[in-house]
């Protein structure tokens, strides 16, 4: 029996318009990708001698390209051998965002499902920063480290040539989303001007609002579940009826309650803690320039320096 393997892979970035992607690839007529992302090649998930299970989502799929999404990949550094050994020459996809504003995401995502304090984006940061959340959510650093892009695709290009990775950039995705996806078509070889129509509603959009947060902590925090074995969170719905239940009612109260009651403007950070971040990556997206061959100066808080 032949095993029918993915062909593509959109590997990141976490928090950098990867859903939008996702699913605007799912309604080309000539790819398909599931829906829900897979873990499989992430450590220490990963087994080898399971691949034909991993194969079998795949297996009754005639399209012309077949593909799947998980953007965890792009920072864990175990992934690129792993899908060069099993996937052979696969096109990868990357989509990166400034990296203080994925960062200040991802915090709002682990706040969200109860890993870390409500707090302020400004106090909540700082202590990221500072490392104060370590022994609570063993994963907190990746809020900061999944933003060194050059870092990560460097271990790619050891494994990878470089046209075989097509880089994208959210910013250009909500601003000419027509274009990026012709491009991305493009590249995987497929009719370039199927374009969906609705490629400019917002995914997974971010909840700010400190009071809805802390109110739905009693639901995320009963949902959240740290695995020590596969190093990461799942959010698993609760098999209990009467868990179901309490969860979808802190949903709702959420949605329909809550929501309108509150503003959800995202915060801005402070100059200075601004500037601390952008610290941390300044380094990272110098190298990033020249490996992309693309202007990054925009992602800087600070205006460039003029000749005199």
């Amino acid at each position: 029996m032949t095993v029918t393997l993915p062909d593509f892979v959109i590997i990141g970035a976490q928090k950098a318009a990867s859903t939008l992607l996702l699913r605007s690839l799912r309604q080309h007529p000539e790819a398909w990708l599931p829906a829900k992302e897979n873990p499989f090649f992430r450590d220490p998930v990963y087994d080898p001698g399971a691949l034909d299970d991993f194969a079998a989502e795949f297996s009754e799929h005639t399209e012309r390209r077949l593909g799947f999404k998980c953007p965890d990949y792009l920072g864990r550094p175990e992934v690129p051998a792993r899908l060069h050994k099993d996937l052979s020459e696969p096109h990868l996809i990357v989509c990166l965002r400034n990296p203080v504003q994925r960062a200040l995401a991802a915090y709002f995502w682990k706040v969200r499902w109860g890993l870390i304090p409500v707090l302020s984006a400004e106090q909540g940061m700082q202590h990221v920063l500072d490392g104060d959340y370590q022994e609570r959510d063993p994963s907190v650093g990746d809020i900061l480290n999944w933003g060194l892009y050059h870092q990560h695709l460097s271990r790619y290009l050891d494994y990878f040539p470089r046209e075989r990775i097509l880089v994208l950039f959210d910013e250009d995705l909500y601003r000419d989303p027509e274009a990026v996806m012709r491009e991305t078509h493009g590249f995987l070889g497929i009719a370039p001007d199927v374009i969906p129509s609705d490629l400019r509603v917002k995914q997974n959009p971010g909840i700010y609002s400190l009071e809805r947060l802390r109110f739905g902590q009693r639901r995320s925090k009963l949902m959240s579940q740290w695995d020590a074995a596969r190093t990461y969170h799942s959010i698993p719905y609760p098999k209990s009826r009467l868990k179901r239940a309490y969860t979808d009612v802190i949903a709702g109260l959420d949605r329909y309650v809550l929501a309108p009651r509150y503003s959800n403007e995202k915060p801005k950070l402070s100059p200075d803690l601004t500037n601390r971040l952008w610290e941390f990556y300044a380094q990272d997206v110098a190298a990033l320039q020249q490996l992309v061959d693309r202007d990054l100066s925009s992602w800087s808080p600070k205006p460039a320096s003029r000749e005199p």
